[in-house]
C-alpha cells in the first residue's frame, strides 16, 4: 500500500493490511482509515475462489512513524462491494 504526502508531493509506502482483500468498504473518520468486509481471493490450479469476509481493520497513519494497521470490530455478517459513509 501507499499513501500520498501532500507536504512532499510524493507517494510513500505504508505497511500492508493484516488480511489481503478485494472490494472492501472503506471510510475515513477521526484521522484514521477503516477497511471492512471484502473478498479474499485464492487461486489453486488456475481456479479462482472468492470468499466474502466480515473482518475489519483500522489504519492509524501516525502510529509507529509510517502508520500501523490494527484489527477492528467485525461486521455482523460478511459483505463485499458495499458502500460506506461517515455521518
Amino acid at each position: 500500500m501507499e499513501r500520498y504526502s501532500f507536504a512532499e508531493d510524493r507517494w510513500e509506502p505504508v505497511p500492508p493490511m493484516r488480511q489481503p482483500r478485494a472490494s472492501p468498504s472503506v471510510a475515513a473518520a477521526n484521522g484514521k482509515l477503516y477497511v471492512f468486509g471484502g473478498d479474499q481471493i485464492n487461486e489453486v490450479n488456475f481456479y479462482r475462489a472468492r470468499t466474502t469476509v466480515a473482518s475489519a481493520e483500522v489504519f492509524d497513519p501516525l502510529a509507529a512513524g509510517s502508520g500501523e494497521w490494527a484489527e477492528s470490530a467485525a461486521l455482523p455478517e460478511s459483505r463485499s462491494e458495499a458502500g460506506a459513509v461517515v455521518v
